[in-house]
């Protein structure tokens, strides 16, 4: 309509073209399939998923557990291990034979 007043405001414009610009973005973007996941002494990035990350992440400290029990080890290791594992060795990893912990035996069979 001439003559009408539309002005809009620099602080609501502003606001809605970063909205509208992050929206944008966030259907661009790929989904990243790679997860982080932190524990005390390792820090695991994954494509297993955040279930499988927690899970391979509880074996690694199982395994770091095994290797300072059975060598005396202090743990005063500082900044934590770094591992980057993609889904198809995930299953490798979790299907390999259990192992006893330190003054553990296995059932027969096992």
């Amino acid at each position: 309509m001439p003559g009408s007043n539309t002005h809009i405001p620099a602080c609501v414009s502003g606001r809605l073209g970063a909205c509208l610009l992050w929206v944008s973005a966030m259907h661009a973007a790929p989904h990243d399939p790679w997860v982080r996941v932190r524990s005390a002494n390792f820090e695991l990035f994954t494509t297993a998923g955040e279930r499988g990350g927690r899970d391979l992440s509880r074996y690694f400290e199982q395994v770091h557990s095994f290797f300072q029990q059975a060598f005396s080890l202090d743990g005063s290791g500082g900044l934590p291990v770094r591992i980057v594992v993609s889904s198809q060795y995930y299953g490798a990893i979790m299907r390999a034979p259990r192992r006893p912990r330190v003054g553990e035996s296995l059932p027969p069979g096992e």
